[in-house]
Formats: structure tokens, sequence, C-alpha cells
């Protein structure tokens, strides 16, 4: 299990920078079947831009069903849960276009 203090990768709030943190740890993780742990604490938010650098990289790369199956999330707010669960609604919704 590969855990991810996403505080510690967004401290300078450069946030595609570390969407492309967490997509290379998270690919590595992937490819070796292990799950990721992101941890959420202290982090208020995060911008689609993050998410289309981590999430939306590894959905375009591994699928969609495969990336829910491998993160697994704690200290995470509700409504950090209803953005990500959105975004990957939002992605599945353009794959059907």
């Amino acid at each position: 299990m590969e855990t991810i203090l996403l505080s510690d990768i967004l401290k300078d709030k450069d946030y595609s920078n570390g969407g492309t943190v967490v997509y290379s740890i998270a690919q590595r993780a992937i490819l070796q079947n292990d799950v990721i742990v992101i941890d959420m604490k202290n982090v208020d938010s995060f911008p689609t831009v993050f998410m289309n650098t981590s999430f939306g990289e590894l959905m375009d790369e591994f699928g969609v069903d495969k990336i829910k199956k491998s993160f697994r999330f704690k200290n995470i707010l509700k409504t950090q849960v209803e953005r990500i669960s959105k975004y990957f609604s939002d992605y599945e919704s353009m794959l059907k276009v």
C-alpha cells in the first residue's frame, strides 16, 4: 500500500506539478497492483488542473474502473468526496459521447 500525504505535495500550491507527482507515484503502484491511499489531512481544496494531471492521466492510461479500485482516501471531507466523484462521473460521461 502506497500512502500519499497530499498536503506535502501541494505545499507550494503548484497544482499541475503536484498532480504530476501523484500520477507518477500512483502509476508505479498500479503497475504493481498496489493500492494508493491519499491522505487529505490539511488539504482544503484542489482545482481541476490537479485532477487532470493526476486522476485524468491515470484514467486515460488504466481506465476508470481500475483507478476507482486502486485509490482509497483518508481524512477526506464530504465536499472533497463529492468533487472527486463528480470528476470521475464527468470523465465517464465524456467516454460515452
